[in-house]
């Protein structure tokens, strides 16, 4: 009995169709997934100039819909250490995306396990060499380096030796000094590096020092006794060389001549009560000021005080020769002495 092949009916056709129609959607389903997923292909290293790390500084992007490539490249990743290097590894990149709210079958991360991220901005590089300088002069007066402030004053000057200093290999030598400059200043900055000969540059600075000084809260009027109500202790960053008066030895003192409120109290403006026969030096008398230079002295004959003042007093005294007035310490009847000689001339 020869045996017949089975019909094919409409519902077959049918069941067919829709078969077919399945398999059409999921591969569509499947072409939109693979289309708009976003991979990242993460780099071994960077560099950047911005104080923190985003995904667009280390890796690249690609694929997916462009509005979401956007968001996903401006989301940060980490901020940098005190030496401007930090890691950025590939789970950091991935738990950094989830967070944001990305779901992990929107993104592909590949290339390197983990990047070495440099700072290598302008301003920061700056930052690191008046530090170094900080550091040095700080380490040559046995001071805390954050007492020591430094500022670059020479545009020209930094940006011919800031390609140098960005190599961190180079390490900043000063030349001895005797005192710890203030004030505006040039400087013989020497890059060492080893394996590489000494570069020196010049390079002017204003250097200024972080003290504690006595502050007027209110004007304190001439002969007025010095009370703690009458000023207060701060730090100030000083770039003079003006002697100022100790804070610890203030009250008690007579104040010689005003002082404006909100003013830093200077050694010269403050006198120790003594009585009117103990005056050595009187206002407008003409008196000798001496400096004494190794075995020799200097002598300034015939400059005139401008205030009174007794044994051990800082008084202003006016040079006859420049016309300008400098500070000397009384140390007899219509005699004072000067600490600086450079500034008998001024």
């Amino acid at each position: 009995m020869k045996c017949c092949p089975p019909q094919v009916t409409w519902f077959d056709k049918m069941t067919s169709s829709r078969n077919l129609l399945v398999a059409w959607l999921l591969l569509m389903m499947t072409c939109e997934f693979t289309q708009a997923q976003v991979v990242i292909q993460l780099r071994s290293s960077a560099t950047v100039s911005t104080s923190a790390v985003r995904i667009e500084d280390v890796a690249e992007l690609s694929g997916g819909d462009a509005r979401v490539r956007g968001v996903m490249a401006r989301l940060d990743l980490e901020s940098f250490d005190r030496n401007d290097q930090c890691i950025v590894t590939s789970n950091q990149l991935a738990t950094r995306l989830l967070l944001a709210g990305f779901k992990r079958s929107e993104f592909q991360t590949l290339g390197a396990r983990q990047s070495q991220v440099t700072r290598t901005s302008p301003l920061r590089i700056r930052e690191r060499l008046t530090e170094k300088i900080s550091e040095t002069l700080a380490a040559q007066f046995a001071v805390p380096a954050k007492q020591v402030l430094v500022t670059i004053e020479s545009e020209n000057q930094w940006l011919g030796m800031q390609t140098l200093f960005s190599d961190k290999q180079y390490e900043i030598r000063l030349p001895p000094m005797t005192e710890l400059p203030t004030g505006r200043k040039r400087l013989s900055v020497r890059l060492e590096r080893s394996g590489r000969a000494p570069i020196t540059v010049p390079l002017d600075v204003t250097i200024r020092y972080v003290t504690r000084v006595a502050v007027a809260t209110t004007p304190i009027p001439r002969g007025a006794t010095v009370d703690a109500s009458m000023i207060r202790i701060l730090d100030r960053a000083l770039d003079g060389r003006t002697e100022y008066a100790n804070p610890d030895a203030i009250i008690g003192r007579v104040v010689s001549r005003t002082v404006p409120a909100n003013s830093v109290l200077l050694a010269n403006q403050l006198k120790t009560i003594t009585a009117q026969s103990q005056i050595a030096v009187r206002r407008n008398d003409l008196i000798d000021v001496v400096m004494k230079i190794g075995g020799g002295e200097i002598r300034l004959k015939n400059a005139k005080a401008m205030e009174s003042g007794a044994i051990g007093d800082t008084i202003e005294v006016l040079n006859p020769n420049s016309n300008r007035r400098i500070n000397a310490s009384v140390v007899g009847p219509n005699l004072a002495t000067l600490p600086n000689p450079a500034r008998m001339t001024r």
